[in-house]
């Protein structure tokens, strides 16, 4: 029983306000371009993502975007097409322009052609 309530304890203390219990699964950087493509696809994307978490989605891959104009697995990993093309098409579904991030989406556009380009990728 005093495991029980120790348990207990935690977990009311790392409860938020509105009674959910937020966790960090930061990292991976596959999983939200996933979200984006499937609600743009299925034509939900302006309805379920406000604009402000749109511009939240669009500031988080922004930040997380390597020094060399692209993105990895997860957010500590190397620059890969897989990780990259994700993240590039996300932001311009989400309707960044290609002049968006402040160059950010150019340098991942360059990055994708300097490294053979997707179709090239997944075509060997």
């Amino acid at each position: 029983m005093t495991t029980l309530r120790s348990a207990l304890d935690f977990y009311s203390t790392i409860q938020a306000d509105d009674g959910h219990w937020p966790g960090d699964y930061g990292g991976p950087m596959f999983l939200l371009p996933g979200l984006v493509i499937t609600l743009y696809v299925t034509g939900a994307l302006n309805t379920v993502l406000s604009k402000e978490h749109q511009y939240e989605i669009c500031r988080y891959l922004y930040n997380h975007q390597n020094r060399d104009g692209g993105w990895g697995l997860h957010i500590e990993g190397p620059s890969t097409m897989f990780g990259t093309v994700l993240n590039y098409v996300s932001l311009r579904l989400l309707g960044e322009g290609v002049e968006g991030g402040e160059g950010a989406i150019e340098k991942a556009r360059e990055w994708i052609l300097e490294h053979g380009s997707f179709q090239k990728f997944v075509s060997k």
